[in-house]
């Protein structure tokens, strides 16, 4: 069963590149004809925040502080209680939440941080640290890096990326 779970990975990943590179190679000039032909402006859409969510806030905290060696900033705001991962403004917002409507889960939406130069170093202190490696370092090609899969010690699927 892990092995079709793993290849069902796989492929999903691989879809998704496909998709990604498919529309980074559309050309200028179509977007310029549909906006001419009132399409309007097109958006350039980013993530701004990235919501994990967790059951146990000290021992999902700990994990991700040892893991990515950072420390979180624990905050409450009314009934959520939150883990705040550094940030310096450039990229988005990665916060552990845990409220009542807020369950892990390991299916769903896949959220791939980035694992530095080299993911290894991170993905080798998951296990370590209570959570379980479910896809090694794994090459996407030369030219788009590496990427993993591990399940945190809350339950949820989370993705790293690295160039190399």
């Amino acid at each position: 069963m892990n092995f079709y779970l793993n290849v069902s990975k796989i492929l999903s990943f691989l879809l998704f590149l496909t998709v990604v590179v498919h529309c980074k190679d559309k050309s200028q000039s179509e977007l310029e004809t549909k906006s001419k032909q009132g399409a309007g402006n097109q958006m350039d859409v980013k993530v701004s925040i990235v919501e994990i969510p967790m059951t146990e806030v000290v021992r999902s905290i700990t994990f991700y502080e040892k893991v990515f060696q950072t420390k979180i900033e624990r905050m409450t705001m009314e009934d959520t209680e939150l883990g705040v991962f550094p940030s310096n403004g450039n990229g988005a917002n990665i916060v552990l939440t845990k409220g009542k409507d807020y369950k892990p889960k390991s299916e769903g939406v896949l959220v791939y941080l980035d694992g530095g130069d080299d993911l290894q170093p991170i993905l080798s202190l998951v296990s370590l640290n209570g959570g379980k490696v479910l896809l090694p370092k794994t090459e996407i090609s030369p030219e788009m890096g590496y990427f993993a899969i591990f399940l945190d010690t809350e339950g949820n699927r989370i993705g790293l990326h690295s160039k190399n």
